[in-house]
């Protein structure tokens, strides 16, 4: 499908969603083009293929099984309980429609418009031309956003251009005029942009060729530019200019004038210029005078959460079926599309985040890649906490969409500590309907495994676990028993359980990655080979010449190791292709010493891996 075309389908694609774009059975046409499935009605919260899980039945039952605190699982109900199906698979009970005035609907109409132009042809409303991209940008790495942050009442749309050279780099915010239906520009400037609660926007410089920037008293102060919404206006208008002179940067300024001493009464060696016309280093004031003015200007103002998304034909579309907020009250919705499924989010404490809430949420977004081929969003998780969003969870891809199947439903969800690390994981078994290729119609069954490394709160995809139990499917019980089978998978080399190894693996390729060769030498059983040379000791590795030459074939390889389902023999635990070899170290009277790296082959530049 040629741009063009794609782009008019896409947008009447977001417009009929918004109720707009010609008859239903036009929308119907474009739907069926774009291979969206009909149904007798909009997605459903969640459920829809399947049964009831029989363990569970929609309750979180607290337990502590393996010694987890927060243990348990919850299951989904019958489609008939869950309100239909997701995205059409099921019984097509229509979930809650938000109700859009018709001054909104043109509102988002407009600004899915103005998202189009820049996506596909980098035209910002008014007629300004994005800079030219390079040849290897990613014009989804921009962000954008839809929230009232100039507290009017009303929603702008802010756009964070970032994909080009730094002189063209822009953000700038837009407000809907319902009298001409055209986007009126409030403002533009760099996007490194903090918006405060009072309609304050501070604005950093591109660059610090500033007198301060030595890391003195103040740190390394960066000029910044302070505007002030005007409401009669209806834009942004500037307050000043902020730059510093640190007497440890320079003791005369451009034009030889000795650093103000008298102005700098506090004796810190930092003074403060606060410019309303052009840039002068004139009227110097102390740090305490400096700081009066931008708490006047500030008077408290708290700095406001902006929920940007990536600028991508998702997250464009979605507009108008979630609803506005004003900038700071970040919703669930506000993160991720699609609604939340409520059966299916829980109340659990994870390390690092306590008591919040883990929700589900239904995908929406179905649509057709650049290849003209199908793929479907998938289900999204998150961790709330006093009803707003703080974590989403990572997909299965990038992209967080399925070819040739369609998220049909949560079946249950379990917290427990299935790697033996003291912190609780999380498991999710989920349904999935095959409407492509040779099982169409089929249900197919997978689980995700999300963990944390030690010392993060972030959760990462565990790939290679999950990959391990799409054969132990059936059920969560099911999926326990694939955990004990995976504990198992490098008997052949250690009696250390899989979560053992995988944890000293990982530590190892931190270590590596980071040129930390004095903690690597702690997890070495010495004397050890690297690359055919036998090394006696930690000092015989320090002075080899790969510390400062290492191979960049071999970290490639260490890198892309996901450290997880690795190969095993009886010699030990490849990493990275045979990068790196682990085994379990016995001393001469047959008592283990631990998990120890004996073999590292490819390390040095020129070496093979």
């Amino acid at each position: 499908m040629k741009k063009g075309i794609w782009k008019w389908t896409a947008l009447c694609l977001g417009a009929a969603l918004l109720g707009g774009c010609g008859s239903q059975d036009s929308q119907e046409g474009i739907l069926e083009e774009l291979g969206v499935p009909l149904n007798d009605g909009p997605a459903g919260a969640a459920g829809g293929v399947g049964s009831r899980q029989e363990a569970g039945e929609g309750s979180l039952e607290a337990s502590k099984e393996n010694g987890g605190e927060n243990a348990g699982e919850g299951s989904a109900g019958t489609p008939e309980e869950n309100g239909g199906g997701s995205n059409g698979i099921g019984s097509g009970q229509e979930s809650p429609a938000l109700t859009l005035s018709p001054e909104e609907k043109a509102m988002y109409e407009a600004y899915i418009k103005a998202l189009e132009d820049i996506y596909f042809d980098q035209n910002f409303p008014g007629g300004m031309q994005g800079d030219l991209q390079p040849e290897d940008a990613d014009i989804s790495e921009n962000k954008f956003a839809v929230c009232d942050i100039d507290s009017d009442g009303k929603e702008e749309l802010i756009i964070s251009y970032i994909t080009t050279y730094m002189a063209g780099m822009v953000e700038a915010v837009y407000a809907y005029d319902s009298g001409t239906g055209e986007l009126r520009q409030e403002f533009l400037g760099f996007p490194l942009l903090t918006y405060y609660d009072n309609e304050v926007i501070e604005e950093k410089a591109s660059h610090n060729q500033g007198m301060a920037s030595d890391g003195g008293a103040d740190g390394n102060f960066w000029p910044y530019s302070l505007h002030r919404y005007d409401p009669v206006a209806d834009t942004y208008v500037s307050v000043a200019y902020v730059d510093a002179w640190s007497k440890g940067y320079n003791e005369k300024d451009w034009n030889g004038n000795p650093f103000p001493e008298e102005a700098d009464i506090d004796g810190d060696g930092v003074v403060y210029y606060i410019m309303e016309g052009d840039y002068q280093l004139v009227n110097p004031k102390d740090g305490e005078e400096y700081n009066q003015w931008r708490d006047s200007c500030l008077k408290g103002a708290k700095q406001l959460e902006i929920p940007y998304r990536n600028l991508t034909t998702d997250n464009i579309y979605a507009l108008g079926r979630e609803g506005g907020v004003k900038a700071g009250e970040y919703t669930a919705m506000n993160g991720l599309n699609g609604k939340q499924i409520a059966e299916q989010s829980f109340p659990v404490t994870l390390d690092g985040w306590g008591e919040v809430i883990f929700a589900s949420f239904a995908p929406i977004g179905d649509r057709k890649d650049e290849a003209g081929q199908v793929c479907f969003g998938d289900v999204r998780f998150a961790l709330l906490k006093e009803g707003k969003q703080v974590y989403v969870f990572p997909g299965e891809n990038e992209e967080n969409v399925f070819y040739g199947q369609q998220f049909g439903q949560v079946l249950s969800v379990a917290f427990r500590d299935y790697n033996e690390d003291g912190r609780t994981d999380i498991l999710v078994l989920l349904e999935y309907a095959g409407v492509q290729g040779p099982n169409i119609d089929v249900p197919a069954r997978t689980v995700r495994a999300y963990t944390q490394e030690e010392g993060k709160t972030e959760f990462f995809y565990d790939q290679a676990l999950s990959e391990y139990l799409k054969d132990y499917t059936d059920s969560m019980e099911e999926v326990s028993r694939g955990l004990e089978s995976y504990a198992g998978i490098y008997a052949v080399a250690t009696d250390k359980s899989a979560w053992e190894v995988e944890r000293f693996a990982r530590k190892v390729k931190r270590q590596i990655m980071a040129g930390d060769f004095e903690g690597l030498c702690e997890s070495i059983a010495f004397p050890v080979t690297i690359d055919g040379t036998v090394y006696q000791d930690k000092e015989a590795i320090l002075g080899a010449d790969f510390i400062d030459n290492r191979n960049p074939a071999f970290l490639e390889a260490v890198w892309t190791e996901p450290c997880g389902n690795m190969f095993v023999n009886y010699q030990g635990i490849a990493m990275g292709d045979g990068c790196v070899w682990i085994s379990e170290i016995l001393d001469e009277n047959m008592v283990s010493q631990g998990l120890k790296v004996y073999g590292i082959n490819g390390l040095s530049n020129g070496g093979e891996p």
